[in-house]
C-alpha cells in the first residue's frame, strides 16, 4: 500500500506554511581559558601538557605560583591550596561531595615520552608506588600511614620547600626535620623532578581554584542554521534564565569573594550576611584586585573602616591557621 502524503496547514493564500525552528546544538565540553597574563606553553620541561584525545593542562608549579601573584599569599599558602585539594575531602567543594579520591582523579602525569597519562592509570600508579619508597614516611595525627592522603600531604612538605625562594641552598631532611621523618629526603634536584610532572587539565584547575575563564562556546553556522519544522502553531520563546546567585559555599576566590558580598550591598547592613573566616581569608586578594580598601568598600557598599575592621580580622585568622597548620612556613623543631 502507498503511504499517505498529509500536507501541511494551507495559508489564506492557499500555499502550505510552516514554522522555522532551530535545533538545539549537540552540547560541547566547556572550554576553559588561561587567566590574563598566564603564559601556557604545550611544552614543559617534563613532557607535553597535554592529554591523550589533546585535553590541555597545567601544571601544579605553575598553579601554585599564580596563586601567589593572584592573592597576594605566601608560598606555604599556596603550597597549602595546591596540594590539600588531593589530600583531604574538606579542602575542596568537589572534594567535599565526592571526597579527595575523586579529585586526585582528575591528576596526570607528565611525560617525556608521550602525552599525559592519568594518575588513576598504570602508569601513574607504578609512578606513585615508585615515590612512595623514595620518600620517608611522615607520621601526622591526621592521615594514616600508607594511604595516598599521607603520600600528597609529604609531597606538599616537600614543595613548600623546593617552590619557595630561598637565598641559598637547602637540604630538605635539614628543613624539614622537625615532621620526624622515619627516612631520608630525596634530594632537591629530585623533589623538583617528582613534583614538576604533575598536572591538572584546564577544566580540573577552574573548578578547584577559579582558574581561568570559561569560555562561550563558538556555534559554527551550521550547527545554528534553523530546520524548517512543520507545526500548527507557534511556540512562545522561552522567557531567558536568570543570572544564579551565589552562596558562600561558591567563595573560593577573590573575585568569587567579591560577586558574593556584591549581590547584598542595596540591602541595610543588618540584613546582609555576616562575614566569616572563610569570606576574610580571601579579603586580602580582593582588596588588592581592587587596588585598595576604598575602591573595595564602594563595590561592595562598605565604608573603608568596615573593610579595614575585616581586614585586621582576616590577618589575626591567618595567624592562628599558621600555628595550627602542618603546611606553615616556620617549621617546629623536635624538642629534646
Amino acid at each position: 500500500m502507498a503511504s499517505e502524503h498529509i500536507p501541511a496547514p494551507a495559508g489564506p493564500d492557499g500555499a502550505a506554511t510552516a514554522l522555522a525552528t532551530t535545533r538545539k546544538p549537540r552540547p560541547r565540553p566547556p572550554e576553559v581559558v588561561p587567566p590574563e597574563g598566564f603564559e601556557w606553553h604545550v611544552q614543559s620541561p617534563y613532557g607535553t601538557l597535554k592529554k591523550d584525545g589533546g585535553g590541555k593542562l597545567v601544571r601544579l608549579e605553575d598553579m601554585h605560583a599564580w596563586l601567589m601573584r593572584r592573592d597576594g599569599i605566601p608560598s606555604a599558602s599556596a603550597v597549602a591550596r595546591v596540594f590539600g585539594v588531593f589530600a583531604a575531602d574538606t579542602n575542596s567543594k568537589l572534594g567535599m561531595e565526592k571526597g579527595a579520591a575523586e579529585v586526585r582523579k582528575h591528576l596526570y602525569l607528565l611525560d617525556l615520552s608521550g602525552y599525559a597519562q592519568p594518575i588513576a592509570g598504570f602508569t601513574g600508579k607504578y609512578f606513585l608506588g615508585e615515590v612512595e619508597e623514595l620518600i620517608p614516611y611522615v607520621p601526622d595525627s591526621h592521615f594514616e600511614r600508607g594511604t595516598k592522603e599521607l603520600l600528597f600531604y609529604t609531597l606538599g612538605l616537600m614543595a613548600g620547600e623546593v617552590w619557595a625562594p630561598h637565598a641559598c641552598e637547602i637540604d630538605l631532611n635539614h628543613r624539614l626535620d622537625g615532621y620526624c621523618p622515619q627516612g631520608d629526603f630525596p634530594s632537591v634536584e629530585k623533589s623538583k623532578e617528582i613534583l614538576g610532572r604533575f598536572a591538572v587539565p584546564f577544566i580540573a584547575a577552574h573548578a578547584l581554584w577559579d582558574w581561568g575563564t570559561v569560555a562561550v562556546p563558538v556555534v559554527t553556522a551550521a550547527e545554528a542554521a534553523p530546520a524548517v519544522v512543520p507545526v500548527a502553531a507557534e511556540v512562545e520563546a522561552a522567557p531567558a534564565a536568570a543570572p544564579a546567585e551565589l552562596v558562600e559555599a561558591d567563595v573560593v576566590s577573590p573575585e568569587t569573594l567579591v560577586r558574593y558580598r556584591e549581590q547584598f550591598k542595596t540591602l541595610k547592613p543588618q540584613k546582609r550576611p555576616r562575614w566569616t573566616e572563610k569570606q576574610r581569608e580571601y579579603l586580602p586578594g580582593a582588596v588588592q584586585l581592587h587596588g585598595g580598601a576604598t575602591e573595595l568598600g564602594e563595590k561592595l557598599g562598605l565604608s573603608y573602616e568596615r573593610v579595614r575592621a575585616q581586614l585586621s580580622e582576616a590577618k589575626e585568622e591567618a595567624v592562628e591557621r599558621a600555628k595550627a597548620t602542618p603546611w606553615n612556613a616556620v617549621h617546629p623543631r623536635k624538642t629534646a
